[in-house]
């Protein structure tokens, strides 16, 4: 059995036992929701553990916007690797540390499972490298209310891409080229 816990959070329960039968072949061990707030309860209730997330976006409940931000703005949970399974990858949240375009193959989950769950959690204090905003702690430039990005706003993609347009590409670049 492999160290690292996947979390699955997808509203399709066909898809989502396929990808659970598939992850545990591989020797995961697998935890499952059915949307954002499930998802947030199994992270709340795992005391510690870290798990990597893959998150569907379009779903009852709370969406996997809401759950990413939700995520990122819990100093609990944030260090927990969040990578999005979308057929639309555009309109991935920009705090997701990978985003897997459907289809896709069991070869390229487990190549971006292993990629994204090796990654070091951020040491409790640390801060954020504006670099690379995924890794931001509450006391980042990034996160705190009228600086650059404010949490409370709902629409914090397009609140990124206006004011950190060069970083934006430079996410979208490095997702792109880890898939």
């Amino acid at each position: 059995m492999r160290e690292l816990a996947i979390l699955i959070v997808e509203d399709d329960e066909d898809f989502r036992a396929l990808m659970r039968e598939a992850l545990e072949s591989e020797g995961f061990s697998v935890r499952e929701a059915r949307d954002g707030r499930e998802a947030l309860s199994v992270l709340r209730a795992s005391r510690g553990s870290r798990y990597l997330v893959l998150l569907d976006l379009m779903m009852p409940g709370m969406n996997g916007w809401e759950f990413v931000a939700a995520v990122r703005g819990d100093p609990r949970l944030r260090s927990n690797p969040i990578v999005v399974t979308t057929v639309v990858p555009e309109d991935a949240p920009w705090a997701a540390d990978a985003i897997l375009q459907k289809p896709f193959d069991l070869e390229t989950l487990v190549q971006v499972i292993e990629t994204y769950g090796s990654r070091a959690a951020v040491p409790p204090g640390g801060s954020c490298d504006l670099t690379d905003p995924l890794r931001c702690r509450e006391d980042s430039p990034l996160l705190k209310p009228g600086n650059l990005l404010d949490p409370a706003d709902d629409d914090l993609p397009r609140q990124f891409r206006q004011q950190r347009p060069e970083l934006a590409d430079q996410l979208a670049q490095r997702n792109r080229r880890m898939l």
